[in-house]
C-alpha cells in the first residue's frame, strides 16, 4: 500500500511502505508465533532460581546492590571499576533500556508486591532519607517486584514465571530515540 510522508521540512512525499511487523510481538518467529508477545510469559534459558524454588526473592547472601553500585561508579575511577573512558554511565543507560524494552520492569504486578532493600549506612540515602527508621537505625527502599503470571509461583513444580509487558519486536529498537520516525519504520521492515 502507499502512504504519505512528512519529512523534516514538513514536505509530503508518497513512499512504498513495507509490511511491517505488529508492535506487540506476536509473529515474529513464524513457528511459534506467540513467542515474545506481550502478555505472555518470559522465555528462560535456564530455570528460575528463587530463595525458597517457587516465588521469594534469592540473593539473601549476596552483596548489597548498594554497595555494588557505589563500588562501580565512585568518581575515583583509579579507585573504582568505573572505565577509564568515562563509558560506565552510559553502559549502565544502555542497559536500563534494554530492560525496559524486553520487560518493562517498572511496571508492577497486580497486587502490588514489594521487596525491601536495606540501605547501607555508609551510602547518602541512607543519611538524606525520609523513611529512616530511627528505633531500628535502618532505611529500606522499597524495591516493585515485576508482573507474573498468576496461575503461577505456588510450588517447587510451578515457579513464578514473569510476563512480558512490553515488547517492540524481537530485536532491540530503542524506540525512544527513534520516536516511530523514518529510521524506525525502516528497522520495522527490514530496510537496508
Amino acid at each position: 500500500f502507499r502512504s504519505l510522508i512528512f519529512t523534516d521540512c514538513q514536505e509530503e512525499i508518497e513512499e512504498e511502505s513495507p509490511e511491517l511487523h505488529p508492535l506487540d510481538g506476536y509473529f515474529n518467529n513464524l513457528l511459534h508465533p506467540d513467542w515474545g508477545a506481550v502478555d505472555t510469559v518470559l522465555l528462560r534459558k535456564s530455570p528460575p532460581a528463587y530463595g525458597d524454588g517457587v516465588y521469594t526473592m534469592a540473593g539473601q547472601n549476596r552483596p548489597n546492590p548498594f554497595d555494588i553500585s557505589e563500588r562501580a561508579h565512585r568518581s575515583n575511577i583509579q579507585a573504582s571499576l568505573g572505565s577509564v573512558r568515562g563509558r560506565t554511565a552510559m553502559q549502565v543507560y544502555f542497559g536500563q533500556q534494554v530492560v525496559e524494552e524486553i520487560m518493562d520492569s517498572q511496571r508492577p504486578g497486580c497486587p502490588r508486591e514489594y521487596e525491601n532493600i536495606p540501605v547501607p549506612k555508609n551510602n547518602t540515602l541512607y543519611r538524606d532519607s525520609e523513611a529512616f527508621n530511627s528505633a531500628t537505625d535502618t532505611v529500606f527502599m522499597p524495591f516493585p517486584r515485576s508482573r507474573f503470571d498468576q496461575r503461577t509461583g505456588q510450588s517447587p513444580s510451578n515457579p513464578r514465571q514473569q510476563v512480558i509487558c512490553c515488547t517492540y519486536n524481537s530485536h532491540i529498537l530503542i524506540v525512544f530515540i527513534y520516536l516511530f520516525i523514518h529510521q524506525s519504520r525502516a528497522l520495522r521492515g527490514h530496510i537496508h
